[in-house]
Formats: structure tokens, sequence, C-alpha cells
């Protein structure tokens, strides 16, 4: 099956079986035609990171430049993801290792950094030019910031120098806005959605914009700034929105998590 076929390429591609004091090593292809930029992505285990002490402090190494590379980790339920900024030209290949350092060298060139909104402090900010507040994420490509209520009312591009939201706007960007047509008939529920087509509203429809509550938390490290916003909004009972700034790159990944609630009425 397909499970088989992955196995057999990352064989093909070196991958191996573990066994004891294995070096943390990751390889980054690019099996495309054309260069690709991003993140890689590499996975650590709890019993890994802990057994290897990788918890004292980590360096990334770029093994094909002997050197030390900048990252950041998060914690996700199997363990770390470290990512680091990675750039290959079409069919290159890139080898990474991830190596404990005693905290006593200060070598390491990230480490967790998850600050809530209520925290200790307002604003940081570290050698990459990378810092986040209770209102703000900035890279040296963006400035994002947004309010209360309102959500993300500024986009800035700092290269270029110019805002790219449209001040006009009424909503914010990524501003969720949910619709529901009430269908008095639960009878006439499949009638009344053959008539919408593909756009599930009706003369009647009733439309809500959500609200920002809260910022779940924010971050910011050597590689990304991020943070997650909590909106109000009728139709279900949780929506998340998570931006993730990157350090290197001008870009930003945008994540929706929603929680939807049950209705049998069209929606949008």
């Amino acid at each position: 099956g397909i499970q088989v076929q992955l196995e057999q390429a990352r064989s093909q591609l070196g991958a191996v079986g573990m066994r004891p004091e294995m070096p943390l090593r990751y390889k980054a292809v690019n099996p495309n035609g054309h260069a690709i930029s991003g993140l890689a992505k590499m996975m650590v285990h709890h019993f890994e990171f802990f057994e290897l002490r990788l918890d004292q402090g980590v360096e990334v190494w770029d093994l094909s430049t002997a050197t030390r590379v900048a990252h950041q980790m998060e914690e996700v339920p199997r363990g770390v993801i470290i990512g680091v900024p990675c750039t290959l030209p079409a069919g290159e290949e890139k080898l990474f290792e991830v190596r404990a350092v005693q905290a006593a060298t200060g070598n390491t060139t990230s480490s967790f950094r998850l600050q809530g909104v209520e925290g200790v402090f307002d604003v940081a900010q570290n050698e990459a030019g990378v810092q986040h507040g209770s209102l703000f994420l900035e890279t040296p490509f963006v400035h994002i910031a947004w309010q209360e209520e309102r959500g993300i009312i500024s986009w800035f591009d700092k290269q270029n120098r110019m805002e790219l939201l449209d001040r006009r706007q009424e909503q914010g960007a990524f501003t969720p806005v949910y619709e529901i047509t009430a269908v008095p008939d639960r009878s006439q529920m499949t009638i009344v959605r053959q008539r919408m087509g593909r756009n599930r509203k009706g003369l009647a429809v009733q439309r809500a914009v959500g609200k920002l509550a809260a910022v779940e938390s924010s971050s910011s490290g050597s590689v990304w700034a991020a943070a997650e916003l909590r909106y109000s909004l009728p139709g279900t009972s949780l929506f998340l929105l998570e931006l993730r700034a990157h350090a290197h790159a001008p870009r930003v990944d945008v994540i929706v998590r929603i929680n939807k609630d049950h209705r049998w009425e069209p929606e949008n």
C-alpha cells in the first residue's frame, strides 16, 4: 500500500531504523523541478528529547556547510518539532543534525518561548528582528497589528513600505463572518437548499461578524513570531486564528481552527 511505498522511498533516501546512540540527523529533499524555500521541520520524540538532554540546550548544524543554523522549537503532542529556514535548488538535498548543548556553553540559538497576553512583559525582541507583544507581531518583513473586537487592523509590508489592508474595509483581515438562513418548515429544507445553489444564503439570511475576544498566546524566536487569536462567533463554539510570521522570508502562515455547532439550516 501507500505506507509501504513511503517506507521504501524513505529507505532509498537514507532513512534507517532506530538504534542506540544514533545521531539525530534529518535530510531535507526537494523533489521538484524548481527551487523551494520554507521551514524544514524535524520531529524529536519526547523520550529522545529528554534522554539526549536536549532540554538543556539545542544546536542545529547544516552538515553540508558545517555551520550552525538558526532554529526554533515548538511542543506538539508527540514531542518537539524543531524548525529551520531552508532553501533548496531543484532536486537538491541538505542534511541537518540536532545536537545537545550543555547549558553552561550558551550556544543554543533558540528555546521554547510561549507568552500569554497577561504575561510579565509587553514586548519581546531578539537578534533576528522578530518581536511580539499583546497587540502585534513583527519580523524584518512585516508588522501585523490587531485590536480588541475589531481583529487584525494592519498588515504592513516593511520592504515595500506599504499597508496591505484597505483602510475602508468593514472587517479586519481574516475576521470570520457567519451566515444562516432560517427555514421554518423543516420538510422544506431540501427544496430551500436546492434553490440557493452553492451560495448558501436566502433572502432572510442572518449575518454575524466575529469579534476578537482574546489572544490565547504569542511567541517569538530566531525563526518565527506567532500568535493565536480567539474570536467569538455565532454558530461556533471555538474559532482560533493562528498567525506565524517567518523571520527569514516575506511569508506569513495562517491557520484556522473551527469547532462548528450542528445546525440543519443552510450556513456560510
